[in-house]
């Protein structure tokens, strides 16, 4: 359906679920089986992203978009955040 006539407020009432403020992204959950490293998030829809930073390093690695499972370095540690256009941001979580 067309909604580009359909005031604002009635569409963010519609995407927030009626509430006031926008629902939280659900936070990126990270399991790891092996050396190989899954990272799901519970929000439908949402989008996943993740650098691979080494611990007492300077954290300056640009953030990748998660696609499938991958294999995490020896002595790394693997950050993620989650995002639903419309959503507040979720928090990031990390893993080594």
């Amino acid at each position: 359906a067309d909604l580009g006539a359909t005031p604002e407020k009635s569409l963010l009432h519609q995407w927030w679920g009626g509430q006031s403020k926008p629902p939280v992204t659900a936070d990126p959950v990270i399991t790891r089986s092996g050396r190989r490293v899954r990272i799901e998030c519970a929000t439908p829809g949402a989008s996943i992203a993740y650098r691979i930073t080494k611990p007492g390093t300077d954290v300056s690695e640009k953030w990748s978009v998660y696609a499938s499972p991958m294999v995490l370095p020896r002595g790394h540690r693997v950050e993620s955040v989650t995002h639903r256009i419309g959503y507040t941001i979720s928090n990031v979580v990390s893993y080594e």
